[in-house]
């Protein structure tokens, strides 16, 4: 049995990989690089449109988000009426609650800095 030429695969460059979870959260600027972009959202109306829409487009789905925390957070504490009546499950009572309250304020961290970013729009 011969083997096989080694093909493209093994001739082509190895890429970075991707940073984990890089897209929900964005590469801190530099102070130089954060006053270029003012600039140019000032010179382009254009641009400032669509960065503007994009910040409004985040601060509806992490409110949606927000809202979505708060309701699961109260329909969690009534839960723990029921899992406190079965012996068994007491010790696991709390855990969906602090879970949810931990994402809720995650979600409340991005939706004050997204809405940070919008007010600081020129």
């Amino acid at each position: 049995m011969s083997r096989r030429p080694r093909g493209r695969i093994s001739r082509s460059t190895r890429r970075q990989p991707l940073p984990t979870f890089g897209f929900l959260r964005p590469l801190p600027r530099r102070e130089e690089e954060e006053e270029q972009l003012r600039e140019r959202l000032r010179d382009n109306p254009s641009l400032r449109r669509e960065y503007r829409s994009g910040l409004i487009l985040q601060l509806v789905v992490v409110g949606g988000l927000l809202l979505a925390c708060t309701v699961l957070l109260v329909q969690s504490l009534t839960l723990i009426e029921s899992f406190q009546r079965v012996a068994s499950l007491s010790p696991f009572a709390w855990f969906l609650p602090v879970l949810v309250l931990a994402l809720g304020a995650l979600a409340l961290r991005r939706f004050l800095r997204v809405l940070a970013e919008f007010r600081k729009l020129p």
